[in-house]
């Protein structure tokens, strides 16, 4: 196997929640997408990223899915892995915020590639612990399977702003997990900076 590549990313923003007048300030606007896009292509080949290459993510929307096809477009292949069955999945991490259905379509325009496979954490690990959160065993889940590779195979990038997330299981928490497990920092990108 080549090199694993991990991805951990905000979620586009829901304006409904953050932004300006709101609780939370805006992170990742919609706006950004271009940009943010751009910029996990660009760590991608500064990484080396090639065909054969394995990128691991979750599939939400905004990071994990711009990730995803740019690993598609560079003729790695692609595991999703998601915290929930998909239909859980998708309301809570991918149609939110998406009165267009533009992450909905990109979703699904991952999922059927021949190159992507999804796997449901239930399905794979069984139903999460009460009092584990979902979040944070998925991202122990795909960093796990990227280690087994060995730390030297392994890489990572993040589209991260450098705060505290919303709750366990965020980008914060991935970072920790590659600095901890292979001593190396991720490749992270600043959506405050794109």
């Amino acid at each position: 196997m080549g090199r694993v590549i991990v991805f951990s990313g905000h979620m586009i923003d829901n304006p409904a929640m953050r932004g300006p007048d709101k609780v939370r300030p805006a992170r990742f606007p919609a706006q950004k997408t271009d940009a943010a896009a751009k910029a996990i292509g660009a760590a991608l080949d500064r990484i080396g990223a090639a065909k054969g290459d394995l990128g691991l993510c979750s599939g939400a929307s905004g990071g994990d899915l711009l990730f995803a096809e740019a690993c598609l477009e560079r003729g790695m292949r692609v595991e999703l892995r998601l915290a929930r069955d998909e239909t859980a999945f998708l309301t809570e991490s991918v149609t939110f915020a998406d009165p267009d259905h533009c992450w909905l379509n990109r979703f699904m325009r991952v999922k059927q590639n021949p190159d992507s496979k999804i796997l449901i954490m239930p399905d794979e690990l069984g139903p999460t612990p009460d009092g584990v959160s979902a979040h944070d065993r998925c991202n122990r889940w795909i960093f796990d399977a990227a280690l087994s590779n060995g730390p030297s195979k392994l890489s990572a990038i993040v589209l991260w702003d450098g705060a505290p997330g919303d709750g366990p299981g965020g980008t914060r928490h991935m970072v920790e997990l590659v600095r901890k497990h292979t001593g190396r920092a991720p490749e992270i990108i600043d959506p405050a900076k794109l």
